[in-house]
């Protein structure tokens, strides 16, 4: 059986690491308007041109993953089994 990995660009909110999650927003603006952080919560929202007003919300170590101008949200488990590190 061939198991297939799509490209997507995913990061994982560390909390921590707000510096990245400013880099990926900025290198997947066709799909993450803006970001703010309140806490350990990460909110994600959605440009104009999608849908007005849209926003993801990211708990602490949950992974973003941005795919064809879409962004949804995984737990670091859901993640591992259907993605795979491009090294």
């Amino acid at each position: 059986m061939v198991r297939y990995h799509s490209y997507v660009e995913a990061l994982q909110w560390l909390g921590t690491n707000v510096i990245e999650v400013r880099q990926f927003v900025r290198a997947n603006s066709d799909a993450i308007a803006g970001a703010v952080i309140s806490g350990t919560e990460l909110t994600l929202t959605s440009p104009l041109g999608n849908i007005p007003g849209e926003t993801v919300i990211v708990q602490l170590n949950e992974w973003i993953v941005c795919s064809q101008r879409h962004v949804s949200v995984m737990t670091p488990e859901a993640f591992a089994a259907q993605y795979e590190l491009d090294t």
